[in-house]
């Protein structure tokens, strides 16, 4: 059983004095006269137990930080290869299909009400609309 005290402990382990004493606060030291002696196989991995918790820290965030490179990477490269489309122009897109869409549905009463009137027969009606619709959806898919 090795006994020292905190200025041998602080020497041993390269660590300041306050940090010695810091991290041995959980430890009964014996008193020998004026100093404070610990058992050093106690004392010592108390001393470099945090520093192993902040490597594991520091690992894990490094770890977290390469994952988030290889995505950022990754995105990059499928950008590049015109795989991706930015959302802004999705979102474009789809607003001005939708608005084309809209007028066209809107314009059918007004463009086929006289033809549907000048109809003799139901069918000849429902054709007459039909082939409206058809022009406005072929009108749609051209863009």
């Amino acid at each position: 059983m090795t006994m020292e005290s905190i200025s041998r402990l602080s020497d041993l382990s390269g660590k300041s004095r306050s940090t010695v004493v810091r991290r041995l606060e959980a430890l009964k030291p014996i008193r020998d006269g004026a100093s404070l002696l610990y058992e050093s196989r106690e004392a010592l991995p108390l001393i470099f137990q945090l520093d192993r918790q902040s490597d594991l820290e520091l690992s894990a965030e490094r770890a977290r930080l390469a994952h988030h490179q290889a995505n950022k990477t990754s995105l990059e490269e499928a950008s590049m290869r015109e795989e991706l489309i930015p959302a802004k122009d999705v979102q474009e897109s789809w607003s001005n299909l939708i608005s084309n869409a809209r007028a066209r549905l809107l314009a059918l009463p007004a463009k086929s009400a006289h033809l549907v009137l000048s109809a003799e027969t139901y069918f000849e009606a429902e054709d007459i609309l039909k082939q409206q619709v058809y022009e406005a959806l072929e009108e749609l898919a051209k863009g």
